[in-house]
């Protein structure tokens, strides 16, 4: 058995794509969605690219811990301890609205729609994976407000911060296990469909492909371990970037 990947929010965007890197590779994979008809679409699609692998679909809400360790269990069960490396895509971009309009509830709602789903995903893998942890690479997804608080979207710098420094504890816990940990910041809009819808007067150069983001995480999880890297950012050179 091949080592497998464990991806979330695989049923779109860039998770989506990525997952079909991993089918390139000959790895095979389990996939974490909310939406049936996006997984058997995307199963459809990886057994085109490689009939060889093995693919599982998981239909899970993520921000759920019961139904998280259930969906896991079953991973274990197909996937066994050969998990070579989880990427948890999964998260909502949450509207935000004016500070003093703000509620609990609004930031209850993007922590459960972010970060809780990455911190159930992250939980979930080390437990199936305990006995064979060294090795294993967690990769994290955030953006320009994981590191830099965006005034005017207090609520994603909240939970997208939450999943940035949550990943540095992780890393410096489990680094001596063998278990590389890595944070992406997605630094720019990204050239697919909901990119375009909401940057219509963008040239091209101005975004950051799929296969640009795939090909960086790829890097990163087969980094040498003596050349681990933590926190990896990544944007358009057209960027007028606030984290540089």
């Amino acid at each position: 058995m091949t080592d497998s990947y464990i991806i979330t929010g695989a049923g779109k965007g860039s998770g989506r794509y990525f997952a079909k890197t991993v089918a390139e590779l000959g790895k095979d994979v389990a996939l974490i969605s909310r939406t049936a008809a996006d997984l058997e679409s995307l199963k459809q699609e990886l057994q085109c690219i490689n009939a060889n692998i093995h693919i599982s679909t998981h239909l899970v809400d993520l921000a759920d811990p019961l139904e998280t360790k259930k969906a896991f269990d079953t991973i274990q069960n197909i996937h066994g301890q050969t998990i070579k490396a989880v990427v948890s895509f999964a998260g909502a971009w949450i509207k935000s609205k004016p500070l003093d309009s703000l509620e609990i509830s609004d930031f209850m709602e993007a922590l459960q729609s972010n970060f809780f789903c990455t911190f159930n995903t992250i939980k979930e893998t080390i437990r199936i994976s305990t006995a064979a942890l060294d090795g294993l690479a967690i990769i994290t997804i955030g953006g320009t407000s994981s590191v830099w608080m965006n005034p005017e979207a207090p609520v994603m710098s909240v939970a997208k911060g939450a999943i940035s420094h949550y990943s540095r504890i992780l890393a410096k816990q489990l680094l001596a296990k063998g278990v590389h940990v890595a944070h992406f910041i997605i630094d720019g809009p990204i050239f697919n469909e909901r990119g375009l819808g909401l940057n219509p007067a963008f040239q091209e150069n101005q975004f950051i492909k799929p296969e640009s983001i795939a090909r960086e995480i790829h890097h990163v999880i087969n980094q040498s371990q003596d050349a681990w890297t933590f926190e990896w950012d990544i944007r358009p050179f057209t960027r007028d970037t606030k984290l540089i």
